[in-house]
């Protein structure tokens, strides 16, 4: 349960920066805002904004992708080397984007076989888990920040698997026969959240299961990220069972469980990511809450307010070159908020992934320090804090 509030009932959570520097004098567009198409899939970027991660169709297979950021090369982290496995993806990417988690999955006597991996620039691959593991098994979803913790498991019941530095892997408590989950980590990897059985979850540094107070009448929910110091959680819970509505939330150990305001007048919104100060989100929001039906991506900023990440970014002075595209599916976001990855359609109809890197939302660069949370209970009205993040509103 949100403090003080019914399971029915909105917060507002607004994050108010105790000191804003802004320069006076913003460098040129030409020179710090791009946007950049990339052939595949993505589905996170550093936090540094240097790498994006994910795969791409070769036609024979899914191969593990890694792209460079502003220039978009494709790295294939499969290779000729690793062909043998019909598929591969890459999930996650440490902060400064050194180090890579990610599934493997081939077939072996008539059985889809599943495995983990680890790619650095150090050491190319390690296969974290051998022999494969039968489809459900564990793959590598998540990896630290700081690139010492990976983390297995996305709907499997066969346990949420960690590996760090040379000790031997350990599997979560109570997660084993569970479906169990693992989306984000913080920096040091010591926070893991995703979700177990179909509700939002979070395990702490001695691997021991944290109630986020999801509302029980709510039938699903998930964490999808944390930030890095792992105090703020973003996620999204399912209002019925029967349909497709979602709507976000935040958790802090201060406030629990909060329901975010949704974006306008959509039937459902969802957060994807989360900076790592937890100043900005990104998500997708649709209409209708049809399956088919594609959503706008969208971005809350620091006054509390949800934009459209397309309106956003023709701010920037992009309108031109992201004409006739649909941002669809922002994923994720990196650290400062100006670089923001996922997936969409491009002007041509064709599915893609696409990055793209815009100003820090206000008047000019602002440097944000000294986050404080108020939060306004129980109504659905938003509040704006001035010039913060309406310069291009």
């Amino acid at each position: 349960m949100s403090r003080g509030c019914s399971p029915g009932s909105v917060v507002n959570l607004i994050i108010l920066p105790s000191i804003v520097v802004a320069a006076l004098a913003p460098s040129s567009q030409a020179a710090n805002e791009w946007f950049m198409p990339l052939a595949g899939t993505a589905w996170q970027i550093s936090a540094d904004g240097s790498t994006v991660v994910g795969h791409v169709d070769t036609g024979n297979g899914l191969h593990a992708a890694r792209w460079e950021l502003p220039s978009g090369n494709l790295q294939d982290l499969t290779g000729p080397k690793h062909e043998t496995y019909p598929g591969e993806i890459a999930w996650d990417v440490s902060a400064d984007g050194s180090v890579i988690a990610g599934t493997s999955w081939t077939w072996a006597h008539g059985e889809s076989l599943m495995g983990a991996f680890r790619w650095s620039e150090a050491d190319d691959r390690l296969a974290l888990s051998q022999p494969f593991q039968r489809l459900y098994g564990v793959g590598a979803s998540v990896v630290s920040g700081d690139g010492t913790c990976v983390v297995g498991g996305r709907g499997t019941t066969k346990g949420i698997t960690i590996w760090r530095g040379e000790s031997p892997p350990t599997v979560l408590s109570g997660t084993i026969g569970a479906i169990s989950s693992a989306r984000a980590t913080s920096h040091d990897g010591d926070v893991i959240v995703g979700a177990l059985d179909s509700v939002a979850a979070l395990w702490n540094e001695d691997g021991g299961l944290v109630d986020l107070g999801v509302p029980a009448a709510y039938p699903e929910s998930y964490a999808s990220d944390i930030t890095a110091d792992g105090s703020l959680v973003v996620g999204n819970f399912k209002l019925l069972a029967a349909d497709y509505r979602y709507e976000p939330f935040v958790w802090t150990a201060e406030r629990g469980f909060v329901e975010l305001e949704p974006y306008g007048n959509s039937q459902s919104t969802s957060v994807y990511g989360v900076s790592g100060d937890g100043l900005f989100m990104v998500g997708s929001a649709v209409s209708a809450i049809e399956p088919t039906v594609e959503g706008d991506g969208v971005i809350r900023g620091p006054n509390g307010r949800w934009r459209r990440l397309e309106d956003v970014v023709s701010s920037a002075g992009l309108g031109n070159i992201i004409a006739g595209w649909d941002l669809s599916t922002p994923m994720s976001i990196s650290s400062d908020g100006r670089t923001i990855v996922g997936n969409g359609v491009n002007p041509d109809g064709v599915e893609m992934a696409w990055a793209v890197h815009v100003p820090e939302p206000g008047s000019g660069r602002m440097l944000l320090m000294g986050i404080v949370f108020a939060f306004h209970a129980c109504r659905r009205t938003s509040t704006s804090l001035g010039k913060l993040w309406s310069a291009t509103q």
